[in-house]
């Protein structure tokens, strides 16, 4: 992963980044994170299966919250947690371009699911949202989420 970082840097016109099914955990996403931040062109970020838990979720979320050109973030089968979830929610707000979000299978409780549902409810360019499978959030969070997907199949 520390390679991939040094790696990023250069490739500046990026616009896909597919990361899935390799090991990232903290220390990975530590690396990775500032490099990630130079990918301006990146349009569509993978990082499914990749062992980002909470404090991995904390190193890249900062980095996901500059990527202003991003249109899909798929972190499908993680464990982010609360914690991490609540990190990452605080940089998805941020991206207006946003149209696919899939983050299904990370232990993602009530809390999580709440700060997840505030940061998407304002972002109108959302067409998917994958969130409750594999999650365990109250019966109010799972239907804010029903409310979202049905604002954004409209």
């Amino acid at each position: 992963v520390i390679a991939l970082g040094l790696s990023l840097k250069e490739l500046k016109l990026l616009t896909m980044l597919a990361y899935n099914s390799n090991y990232i955990g903290s220390e990975g996403a530590q690396a990775l994170a500032p490099a990630m931040k130079e990918l301006q062109s990146l349009t569509v970020l993978i990082i499914d299966h990749t062992n980002i838990d909470s404090k991995a979720a904390e190193f890249l979320a900062p980095a996901i919250k500059d990527l202003k050109s991003l249109t899909d973030l798929y972190i499908n089968s993680n464990n982010l947690g609360d914690e991490g979830t609540i990190a990452i929610a605080s940089a998805i707000k941020e991206l207006k371009s946003l149209t696919k979000l899939f983050i299904h299978w990370n232990n993602i409780t009530t809390p999580g699911g709440k700060a997840l549902a505030q940061a998407l409810k304002d972002i109108k360019s959302l067409k998917e949202i994958s969130v409750i499978y594999g999650n365990k959030m109250d019966e109010d969070t799972e239907q804010l989420f029903k409310s979202l997907c049905n604002q954004v199949a409209q």
